[in-house]
């Protein structure tokens, strides 16, 4: 037998000492997107994800009203990792009902970003129902921001444009955009070119003209011409005093 100072002995005694690294290779196993930075469920929003998943798939009729008790024991942050999760394994329907269930709270406030998960969502599918779908969030968003769109969601609502035109709504599109016109909401040069782009793409000439037309006039207003311009007209229409008058 070989003794540890041997060179054959201290060879195997060196390798046994030496920890292995084993090298482990995930892959996603569907088609699934990743899972976003940030973005972990508590132990309580897996617990619910899988009982509104056990009832979706209940054959008894009684067995699929929505779980509300589970979910109101849950916090504002974890039902929206729910419905962002949701959105992720392309189960909108399911989404849908707990963003339902959300929009209940008296504290909810409209959040555009929830809005653009979903549309994004039902965009993926082509089906005459998931397009039906979409007008219906489009038609709740609206009236929800019946009292206009404001400066500081611009960046939100460019989304919402951008998975409408994704999920081919280009009525709906033209919707969003009157309704930011009527708000008085000017866009910035991006949301101009996604509309315009998108509209186009969806074949909506006349719209995406229009859109054409406002982001020359809004480009004009901010050029130094155009505020010369604007400052000019102030001028001419203040009121002169009698000497001025008499000058002039």
């Amino acid at each position: 037998m070989a003794s540890l100072s041997s060179p054959v002995s201290l060879h195997l005694l060196r390798l046994s000492l030496t920890p292995r690294r084993i090298q482990v290779t995930c892959g996603s196993r569907d088609n699934r997107s990743a899972l976003q930075r940030g973005r972990v469920l508590s132990s309580e929003s897996i617990l619910a994800i899988q009982s509104l998943k056990r009832l979706s798939l209940s054959t008894n009729p009684n067995n699929n009203a929505f779980p509300t008790s589970t979910f109101s024991r849950l916090l504002k942050p974890d039902i929206v990792a729910i419905i962002l999760e949701l959105n992720r394994q392309n189960q909108p329907h399911l989404s849908l009902m707990v963003f339902s269930f959300l929009r209940t709270d008296p504290a909810y406030k409209t959040d555009l970003s929830l809005y653009a998960s979903l549309i994004s969502s039902f965009g993926e599918s082509e089906s005459e129902e998931a397009g039906l779908k979409v007008d219906g969030l489009v038609s709740d968003l609206l009236m929800e921001k019946s009292d206009g769109f404001t400066e500081d969601e611009r960046w939100k609502l460019t989304r919402v444009v951008r998975s409408l035109v994704k999920a081919r709504r280009g009525d709906a599109v033209i919707r969003v955009y009157q309704e930011m016109k009527r708000s008085g909401l000017a866009p910035d040069e991006y949301l101009f070119r996604v509309l315009f782009r998108g509209l186009k793409r969806l074949g909506k000439e006349e719209a995406a003209m229009e859109v054409e037309r406002d982001f020359k006039e809004w480009w004009y207003k901010g050029s130094a011409l155009g505020k010369m311009e604007s400052e000019m007209k102030a001028l001419d229409e203040m009121p002169h005093s009698d000497g001025e008058l008499q000058q002039v």
